[in-house]
């Protein structure tokens, strides 16, 4: 989505979630740090999702990467980040280049 801000781009494809029916009854928000760079851990236990929008903390020095079990390919430095529809957050995976490092998320279930 070229030309948009972030902000823009999220509510876009909120609007888009919405119009197709994924409008959620419970709105989910947390945080996820990665013990050790290097070892990809699950966004979060067992909790069902329509969509969650993951953004790289604040104060992170390194990257953060997200994928799923096998594959964490999509990079975001320190206040970047991804929307991804998900029936689950245990299906998104995080790691970071730096320990202790991570990432706060939003979404609708």
């Amino acid at each position: 989505m070229t030309g948009y801000t972030e902000q823009q781009t999220v509510n876009k494809i909120l609007e888009i979630l919405v119009a197709g029916g994924i409008s959620p009854s419970t709105i989910l928000a947390g945080e996820k740090t990665v013990t050790v760079a290097g070892v990809a851990e699950p966004l979060a236990v067992s909790t069902t999702a329509k969509y969650v929008t993951i953004v790289a903390k604040t104060t992170n020095t390194g990257i953060i990467k997200v994928g799923n079990a096998t594959s964490q390919k999509v990079q975001l430095e320190a206040t970047e980040s991804i929307p991804l529809a998900a029936d689950n957050l245990n299906k998104i995976y995080i790691d970071a280049t730096v320990n202790g490092e991570g990432v706060d998320y939003i979404g609708g279930a």
